[in-house]
């Protein structure tokens, strides 16, 4: 199994899933900034998988989840500062 394996990313569940994420960090942005009220202009998430065919060998799958519409510069400036931030 790839980490790689393509799928389709104009998929309407797809979208929906993205579209899920999307008021999640919205609502958790109100949450911990309630009195700035915040609008999220860019966002992306990294997640790190696994099932049993990769435990077995050892490994894992990483995805990274983002807006379709968002720019790579803005997806690239949040790598690095998550990057400057934890390193």
């Amino acid at each position: 199994m790839s980490e790689d394996r393509e799928y389709d990313w104009n998929d309407p569940q797809v979208e929906d899933a993205r579209l899920e994420i999307e008021r999640a960090i919205t609502r958790y942005m109100n949450v911990i900034r309630p009195d700035e009220t915040p609008l999220v202009v860019a966002w992306q998430v990294g997640v790190e998988w696994t099932n049993s065919e990769l435990e077995r060998e050892g490994q894992a799958g990483r995805d990274v989840v983002a807006p379709k519409e968002q720019t790579l510069s803005a997806s690239a400036g949040l790598g690095h500062y998550i990057l400057d931030r934890y390193t």
